[in-house]
């Protein structure tokens, strides 16, 4: 019979074999990584964009190699710093001074013309008149977008300036929500930090941020990997912090790129059918029910934008007669008299509002302004209100009585769908703040 000595002596043996393995077990990903950064390299040239740099990117490499053989107690900070460092190296080419190789320089119009809006003192303004004819910019492409270039604003940078520092963040918050994502899904933090430096540097990620510039899709990437790894969870089990991040994570997706979190759910419809049959009714309505919060949460903009559509809709507003031609900003017309040209010292353009001083005939006349009828404009001469605006050629007509007058034009909230939305999303968020602190007593109780 062996003796009883030999048994401690084979727990002692323990300790360091599963040290040594755990050591083996961090090489792998550390050579997956090294060997997919090399594929990278080598296969990445600059002939079509502005080419990487090759010692930022093995500073990049060098610092997920040392945070994935970090101690266990560093390991959490470790990984999040490295998936920012990597993040901040997928887009470190947006450093460079001068112009970004990108497509959509569109979007670089729309933070100018909200820096603008700001330097006037509207942080969120419903109507901006530096684009074109005019236009209701946040209502029909995702708000979001133009708010997270604040900071860039803020600090007084160029719009060029702006858009650049907005998609360098998105670079880096990018990666750190592909590393929650992995986290959430069950991963440790060096899986998690493998997964956040396989989503920085994802081929379309890249082709998104640094060659299209498209603003909206690359702020999505903000909030997919979040919304995918929790509506997965939410699908396995009932939790609350799941749920709370599938509402929070959809709601950004509306804001940003509505149709990313369309192609995610088509994407994800069938492994939620799956996760849903066999994890049972429960589940299953906990996802739906974070989905109603996510949308009733942004109904305050996505509501009067599906309502109103036509009125944003290209394709409905190039069916209308515009005559532009050889058209003042402002003239009044009159019965037997040629339009008269407002002179441009008698009215102002702000965000949201137009005024104009006229002066009418005998007789009355009106006056036609070449900006675009929306719902939401409302007309008062001398203070008091008028009917709204009549729509003439996809333009603005105010009635204007004899004699001098001072015409208003202001862009509000009073339709039918922009009410509707507020007063849901008004109602969604406490509704759901109370369902969160009474499902946690629940817990507690439990």
């Amino acid at each position: 019979m062996p003796s009883r000595t030999a048994e401690p002596r084979a727990g002692g043996d323990a300790a360091p074999l599963a040290g040594r393995w755990r050591a083996r077990s961090a090489i792998v990903p550390a050579a997956v990584f090294l060997v997919a950064a090399g594929i990278a390299a080598a296969g990445t040239s600059g002939s079509v964009f502005d080419g990487p740099s090759t010692a930022v990117l093995a500073s990049a490499a060098a610092a997920a190699t040392v945070a994935l053989f970090a101690p266990g107690k560093a390991r959490g900070v470790a990984a999040f710093a490295a998936a920012a460092a990597v993040g901040a190296a997928s887009g470190h080419v947006l450093a460079r001074a001068g112009m970004p190789r990108i497509h959509d320089l569109d979007h670089l119009w729309g933070i100018w013309a909200y820096g603008r809006s700001i330097g006037v003192g509207s942080w969120y303004p419903l109507w901006i008149p530096y684009l074109g004819a005019g236009m209701p910019l946040f209502q029909f492409y995702g708000p979001l977008n133009f708010l997270l270039a604040l900071p860039g604003i803020l600090a007084g940078l160029a719009p060029i300036g702006a858009l650049k520092l907005e998609l360098f963040l998105g670079h880096v918050l990018s990666a750190l929500s592909f590393l929650a994502a992995a986290r959430l899904l069950g991963a440790g933090r060096r899986g998690s930090l493998v997964g956040a430096i396989a989503g920085a540097f994802a081929p379309w990620r890249l082709a998104v941020f640094d060659y299209r510039g498209a603003l909206g899709e690359a702020n999505a990437f903000l909030f997919l990997p979040l919304a995918a790894a929790a509506a997965l969870r939410t699908a396995r089990e009932p939790r609350l912090r799941h749920a709370a991040i599938l509402a929070v994570s959809a709601a950004g997706l509306v804001l940003t790129h509505l149709l990313s979190l369309f192609t995610l759910a088509v994407s994800l419809a069938p492994a939620l059918a799956l996760e849903a049959s066999s994890a049972g009714r429960p589940e299953a309505s906990r996802g739906r029910r974070a989905g109603t919060l996510a949308a009733a949460l942004t109904a305050w903009w996505w509501l009067p934008a599906a309502a109103e559509r036509r009125h944003t809709s290209v394709g409905e507003r190039r069916r209308e007669p515009s005559r532009l031609a050889a058209r003042p900003y402002a003239a009044l017309e009159s019965a037997g008299r040629p339009p008269v040209p407002l002179d441009p010292g008698s009215y102002s353009r702000r965000p949201g509002r137009i005024e104009a001083r006229v002066e009418a005939p005998e007789g009355g006349g009106r006056l036609v302004v070449l900006e675009q009828a929306f719902p939401g404009w409302r007309a008062s001469v001398d203070g008091r209100g008028t009917s709204p605006p009549e729509d003439a050629g996809g333009f603005m007509v105010v009635a204007v009585p004899p004699g001098e007058h001072r015409i208003a034009l202001t862009y509000g909230l009073r339709t039918p769908a922009r009410i509707a939305g507020l007063l849901v999303s008004g109602l969604a968020a406490p509704l759901g703040i109370a369902g969160v602190f009474l499902a946690l007593a629940r817990r507690r109780r439990r």
